[in-house]
């Protein structure tokens, strides 16, 4: 469950990898990519982080952060094109207005 989307009713530029992971392990490749097209890399960058910190135990380094931000705006380009395409159609692009700030705005607004 994503944090954001519980609290805020909106998605982030990572809702979707958890159930394209599950998607992709369970076979369904093409609804994976659908769900998120950059979840094959975040699971690449999480393998990097942990074998970079853990097993090397390296200090991070300029072109460390140069790769860290590189992928933050990759995720952020991906974010904004598939929200201008997808919102409102289809997951994870779906307003949860369950989420605890809309129903708190809801409630307290003025009847």
């Amino acid at each position: 469950m994503c944090v954001f989307k519980t609290l805020f009713g909106l998605p982030c530029p990572g809702c979707g990898l958890t159930r394209a992971n599950l998607l992709f392990f369970t076979g369904h490749f093409s609804e994976a990519f659908f769900m998120h097209p950059l979840f094959l890399l975040a699971d690449a960058y999480l393998l990097y982080l942990i074998w970079f910190f853990l097993i090397k135990r390296k200090k991070a380094t300029k072109s460390f952060w140069i790769l860290c931000l590189s992928v933050i705006v990759l995720y952020l380009a991906v974010f904004i094109i598939r929200a201008s395409l997808l919102w409102g159609k289809c997951e994870p692009f779906l307003f949860d207005p369950n989420a605890f700030f809309p129903r708190l705005f809801s409630q307290a607004a003025p009847q």
